[in-house]
């Protein structure tokens, strides 16, 4: 069974809400289908799995029909959506240091992700981004997401400064290409190594805005308090994650039994666990409910045989549990898929 270590913070999703707004359409069916509620977004904290976002984005796309739904979503991305992160490219004084800030800093909003910040050979400044974990599917639409968002935010915070030169995307292309040649100002480049801004360098090294020194610091230091906690955090919930996935089949998680397991009183992990905000109750029901889909998207397993390996008493207790975090059943959700 898969095991997930890579999260992003709920807020990112907060410009796919804002699009869905906009278009007329409802988040709601969309966020319950992992787990998630619009009001879940008010703690821009709150993590999920990287694999769970990349795959709202791509349901997203199939659910509004609509292939460029990963660029409009990065369009209307704030740096306040990417927490202390974006704050931080956003109080920069020149785009060079907003963006190497954001490559540094980056991996604490949004794990599994490689920012590569150079000067290419031509003087200009490359920009990169790509997911590097390898379990997860398809993600167009997020590095669409991505590229757009980068750009976008470059560009409200720097003005022309920001606008990139050239544009490359490692998918081939697809959907409307005037699109990207409207928002660009050219058309960019398909196929290639990887997904990439290019800035032009002195744009770049303009001085738009006098730092806040106090501001930045304040920032850099609260950014370096969530690594080192989530550091701390993320070992012991990663753990438990663990143990509660190789015990499903058996029943054998309770607290007692998971405690057991890592070596520690009941007492002790339960005290832990509330001290990182969560319980192992919460953390079960999202090991199961990330198994459940991978299970089901399968496509060769019986719904029974699904609640089994899960360790529920029977597929009715299964129907019911996944009814209850998703709203739709599990043969619904594996029709959608």
């Amino acid at each position: 069974m898969a095991r997930v270590s890579s999260f992003v913070c709920v807020s990112s999703l907060c410009a796919l809400v804002r699009e869905f707004t906009r278009t007329g359409l409802s988040p709601d069916q969309l966020l319950a289908r992992h787990g998630l509620q619009v009001h879940d977004l008010d703690d821009p904290y709150r993590r999920i799995p990287v694999s769970d976002y990349v795959g709202i984005l791509e349901y997203a796309a199939r659910f509004a029909a609509d292939p460029m739904l990963g660029a409009k979503i990065g369009m209307g991305t704030r740096p306040s959506d990417l927490g202390p992160v974006g704050m931080l490219f956003a109080a920069s004084g020149t785009l060079r240091a907003g963006l190497n800030r954001l490559a540094r800093t980056l991996a604490v909003w949004q794990d599994a992700t490689h920012i590569d910040l150079r000067e290419d050979e031509a003087g200009r400044l490359s920009w990169s981004y790509r997911l590097v974990d390898a379990g997860i599917g398809p993600h167009r639409q997020d590095d669409e997401s991505a590229i757009f968002a980068t750009a976008a935010i470059a560009k409200a915070t720097f003005g022309t400064g920001g606008r990139p030169v050239e544009v490359h995307f490692a998918h081939p292309a697809r959907g409307d290409a005037a699109f990207y040649a409207r928002y660009f100002g050219m058309r960019p480049l398909f196929g290639q190594s990887a997904n990439r801004l290019f800035f032009a360098a002195d744009a770049a090294d303009r001085v738009v805005r006098i730092e806040d020194g106090n501001l930045t610091a304040m920032l850099e230091r609260h950014i370096r308090d969530l690594a080192k906690a989530r550091t701390e955090a993320d070992d012991l919930i990663m753990r438990v994650r663990n143990a509660v996935c190789a015990a499903l089949p058996t029943h054998r998680t309770t607290l007692e039994d998971v405690a057991a397991k890592l070596g520690m009183t009941p007492r002790t992990l339960q005290r832990r666990l509330a001290e990182r905000n969560t319980s192992l109750r919460e953390l079960v029901i999202g090991v199961r409910l990330e198994a459940s889909r991978a299970l089901l998207s399968e496509g060769n397993l019986a719904i029974a045989d699904v609640a089994r390996n899960l360790g529920y008493s029977d597929g009715t207790a299964f129907w019911r549990a996944f009814k209850a975090r998703t709203g739709m059943t599990p043969l619904a959700y594996r029709n959608r898929l």
